[in-house]
């Protein structure tokens, strides 16, 4: 088994929805290793925001949060109606697009 600093160098290419489908649920220790992991969010594209809201978001971890990127009134209020800006303690990066 790869040591869990490699683990996150790896993760650390993939997009989140990516890494969740492909990686999440392999193992207690993957897992555990994805719930750590630094979380830059862009939704560029709709079904990937839709993707992540249906079954990303209820299991992360929020204060992983460093970067987020909606592109839309829509993903704005969505987001927001679930999490508080309070709640992104670690984000560095925050651009809303209407």
């Amino acid at each position: 088994m790869f040591s869990v600093e490699l683990w996150q160098e790896i993760f650390d290419y993939f997009h989140l929805n990516d890494l969740w489908y492909s990686f999440h649920g392999l193992n207690q220790h993957i897992n555990a290793i994805i719930d750590r992991t630094i979380v830059h969010l862009n939704f560029e594209q709709q079904d990937s925001y839709d993707y992540f809201v249906d079954n990303i978001l209820p299991s992360i971890n929020i204060t992983n949060i460093r970067s987020l990127k909606l592109q839309n009134a829509f993903e704005i209020h969505d987001f927001f109606s679930i999490y508080s800006l309070e709640s992104l303690q670690q984000i560095q990066f925050l651009s809303l697009n209407f």
